[in-house]
């Protein structure tokens, strides 16, 4: 069950949205406070608990934009939709960069809600998968290392402990939709791939080099390993906005290609422009230096492998020009890549 929470200065449109039979037929959720004061909307929020709150603007847009900023910033977890009177572009652009998930415009229809419910569960979705999934791939460290095994088995085994975790709550048949199960598999497939690469990449590793490296060596070469994968995924996992989550998620899974700032404009359906705009006033840093942040970050995976040569590395993640690529990674490392592949067998 989600708890909801209107805040609305005026009372007017959060009494028309209570009324409705929205609430009786979604058995998945409930009403439980509206909120008119907004000098008292952190501790309402906080005292129900709440998990989506619905903001109504009253002609007063530029301080409920300012609301939303302040809840998201305090509350990180939480969804926000954003109720208004107008649909203009800096209006909408407005609400989403200040946090919001979703916007709607008055007069509001039960349909419009429900659709935005349902856009919400799948965000509710994609987290609780991130969050599993993160887990999963930190305890794999030893299961791994230990138990050898066929790469496909333990991914495999990975995502079947989330679906069997997913059916053992509340969120299984009630809030999840079919759309929702199918976007949330297409998120565990991709997944499934970029584990399989990693650990494929790590057991060759492992197999051509036991002869000459100590056990304890080994498993601390793979620690640092899940350690450098695990920052990698937490990149993008930071990024609360969700149009820039979704971005930065692009980067993240498209690495290992040849990618660009115009890929990735294709690849979201996004103008470059506002690409970097967006991403520089949202999250706080150029959207160039994340994408190199996270090739770099694959880079020092990479280089784990002595046996891969660093022209390879860096065609890899799409560097051409390897001189170049030593260049930018001593920009980011403070190391060559020779120097950081040797700091490796201490």
């Amino acid at each position: 069950m989600y708890r909801v929470v209107i805040v609305d200065t005026q009372h007017e449109m959060a009494k028309a949205i209570e009324q409705m039979d929205f609430w009786r037929i979604r058995q998945d959720l409930e009403l439980v406070g509206i909120e008119q004061d907004e000098n008292h909307v952190m501790d309402c929020l906080r005292e129900m608990k709440a998990d989506i709150v619905c903001v109504v603007t009253n002609h007063r847009h530029v301080q409920d934009i300012a609301l939303i900023r302040y809840i998201r910033q305090r509350l990180s977890d939480i969804y926000l939709i954003l109720i208004g009177d107008d649909s203009s572009y800096e209006q909408v652009r407005g609400g989403f960069l200040a946090g919001a998930s979703d916007y709607l415009v008055r007069p509001l229809s039960e349909g419009q809600l429900d659709s935005a419910i349902s856009r919400i569960y799948e965000g509710f979705g994609e987290q609780y998968v991130r969050e599993k999934l993160s887990l999963k791939i930190n305890a794999l460290i030893e299961n791994i290392f230990l138990g050898g095994g066929n790469t496909d088995f333990i991914c495999e085994s990975i995502l079947e402990q989330i679906y069997a975790d997913w059916g053992n709550d509340a969120v299984n048949s009630q809030v999840v939709g079919e759309r929702t199960k199918k976007k949330i598999y297409e998120e565990l497939i991709q997944r499934k791939t970029w584990l399989e690469k990693f650990i494929y990449d790590k057991r060759y590793t492992y197999q051509m080099g036991f002869m000459v490296k100590t056990k304890e060596r080994i498993k601390r070469e793979w620690k640092r390993d899940f350690a450098q994968a695990a920052k990698v995924v937490k990149k993008y996992q930071m990024l609360d906005n969700k149009l820039i989550y979704h971005i930065g998620k692009y980067v993240v899974v498209h690495v290992d290609e040849r990618l660009s700032l115009e890929d990735v404009s294709h690849g979201v359906f996004l103008n470059k422009s506002y690409i970097s705009r967006v991403f520089k006033k949202v999250a706080g840093i150029n959207f160039i230096d994340f994408m190199t942040d996270v090739k770099i970050d694959r880079a020092k995976i990479l280089l784990r492998d002595e046996e891969r040569k660093i022209l390879e590395v860096a065609s890899t993640i799409g560097y051409n020009n390897t001189e170049y690529f030593s260049k930018v990674f001593k920009s980011k490392t403070g190391s060559s890549p020779s120097q950081y592949r040797e700091t490796l067998k201490v």
